[in-house]
């Protein structure tokens, strides 16, 4: 009996080998591209996962800069106020700068000095013979900073500085003689010992001196007991300290 002669007749077919292949082809190339499909939409994920880590990541670091950020705005507020404060402390533990003193002098010698008054607080003083003679001013420096700027017409013999306010100065004798020199701190012109500092006897030299039309000017701290030089307004490099003495400025 012929099984497939009967199938046939009946209408039953049963495909061929090749028609298998075909499909099977098919099928494997569908497989083929849904694995394709499968494996990019897997990169996708990946790189949408990794971009979330990445925009997390950021999130996280901005956050940390903004928290770092009010922090620091935090602290250097908080300095601000403490550098407030210290400055505060400082302006009131200051001494204050002595303004508007009245200007006059201890006249040992009145037939060689004389005190002239000028515009407001200058004061202008005339020596009227060739001699020494050192000139005080009364005002004794305390409780403050003090400062006097003086002019000089000339280079002849010149110095300024300070006297101790126990000391009288002797008619006829420079500052930088006995018994004158113990008791004074002064600085001399260029033309008279090259601008150096005297300090009770002890001559220091690395000030530059100054010069007839020159502005000098002398300032003294009686908080600090210091006295420092200014030439033309530029700060000389050999200063005094350690005053404790009650002292006056002289020229």
């Amino acid at each position: 009996m012929n099984i497939l002669a009967i199938l046939n007749s009946q209408g039953i077919n049963f495909p061929s080998s090749d028609s298998t292949k075909e499909k099977d082809s098919k099928i494997q190339q569908l497989e083929e591209s849904n694995r394709i499909k499968d494996e990019q939409l897997r990169l996708k994920d990946e790189q949408l996962r990794l971009k979330d880590e990445e925009l997390k990541h950021e999130r996280d670091e901005k956050e940390k800069e903004k928290t770092e950020k009010i922090r620091k705005e935090k602290e250097i507020n908080t300095l601000k106020t403490e550098n407030e404060k210290l400055k505060e402390q400082i302006e009131k533990m200051k001494p204050k700068l002595s303004l508007d003193a009245p200007i006059s002098i201890i006249n040992q010698d009145p037939s060689d000095i004389k005190l002239i008054g000028m515009d407001g607080l200058k004061k202008k003083i005339i020596k009227k013979q060739n001699k020494w003679n050192t000139i005080s001013l009364s005002q004794v420096l305390e409780d403050g900073i003090w400062e006097m700027e003086s002019e000089f017409t000339n280079d002849n013999h010149a110095a300024i500085g300070i006297v101790r306010d126990s000391h009288n100065l002797i008619s006829g004798v420079a500052a930088n003689e006995s018994p004158n020199n113990q008791h004074t701190a002064i600085l001399f012109n260029q033309s008279w010992n090259r601008g150096q500092v005297l300090c009770k006897g002890k001559e220091i030299s690395g000030n530059t001196g100054f010069k007839g039309k020159q502005k000098v000017k002398q300032q003294f701290d009686s908080g600090t007991g210091t006295l420092i030089f200014f030439i033309d307004g530029i700060l000389q490099l050999i200063y005094i300290t350690g005053i404790q003495e009650k002292v006056r400025f002289i020229v």
